[in-house]
């Protein structure tokens, strides 16, 4: 599998992982950015209709170990970023700043490479 990086944010590096030429992104490294538990978050993914067909788990490198992770087709992550837990370790404006970053990112991605 390739991966590219689609940059560090809130000291968490966020890959992009290409598997049967589909973009993903890995949901623990964003819920990792935005103080979110990843297990809470793969209940929500998997019982959220916009996603719960579409996400791959995927083997991904963090820290020199390997892990699993469920990860998003890119594409669609720009809608599920917005209905991600809000409940978060974050202070609520590093929160909505972190947010908006992964999103600026992930756009930047989708519409500008």
């Amino acid at each position: 599998m390739k991966t590219n990086s689609l940059g560090t944010i809130n000291n968490q590096e966020i890959q992009i992982i290409v598997n049967d030429e589909t973009e993903f992104v890995p949901l623990r490294q964003v819920c990792s950015a935005l103080g979110i538990s990843y297990a809470d978050e793969v209940v929500e993914v998997m019982d959220n209709d916009f996603v719960a067909d579409k996400y791959k788990l995927l083997e991904l490198v963090i820290n020199d170990k390997k892990t699993d992770s469920i990860s998003i087709p890119v594409k669609y992550m720009l809608g599920y970023i917005g209905i991600v837990s809000k409940k978060t370790s974050l202070e609520k404006e590093k929160y909505i700043e972190t947010k908006r970053e992964i999103l600026d990112k992930i756009y930047h991605y989708i519409f500008k490479s």
